[in-house]
């Protein structure tokens, strides 16, 4: 509700649904973790993640806005590029940088794992 992302919108949705045709498993299983750009130019880090369950088609997004690299909060810079790790056979997503929660940016290393319907790990407003 308070995200400026909107999930449902026509990009989003043709992106997840693109995923699912072309893509292959690549997270916690069955499911496609894709990161989508939500802004440009590219010198820009700012993507959102959803987990895309294969089989059901359903798509959960991420308890965050978007992330970033490690952001200097005296005048927005990116100090550097975004770590993103995760593996195929496990549940748990690593964020190295940055993450945008309800108009807030936290710097830091931030660790979610996916129990297949939702997040838990590090807190955010998006979890209440």
């Amino acid at each position: 509700m308070y995200s400026p992302v909107d999930f449902c919108d026509e990009r989003h949705v043709s992106e997840i649904k693109d995923a699912i045709g072309k893509r292959t498993a690549n997270f916690n299983g069955h499911y496609i973790l894709l990161r989508i750009k939500e802004w440009s130019p590219s010198e820009y880090y700012g993507d959102s993640v959803v987990a895309i369950d294969t089989e059901s088609g359903i798509a959960y997004p991420m308890p965050f806005d978007y992330y970033t690299g490690e952001v200097n909060m005296k005048d927005s810079k990116i100090l550097k590029t975004p770590k993103l790790t995760f593996f195929a056979g496990s549940s748990k997503i690593c964020i190295d940088g940055s993450i945008l929660v309800y108009r807030a940016t936290t710097n830091g290393h931030f660790c979610f794992d996916f129990d297949g319907h939702r997040f838990s790990g590090f807190h955010t407003a998006y979890m209440n």
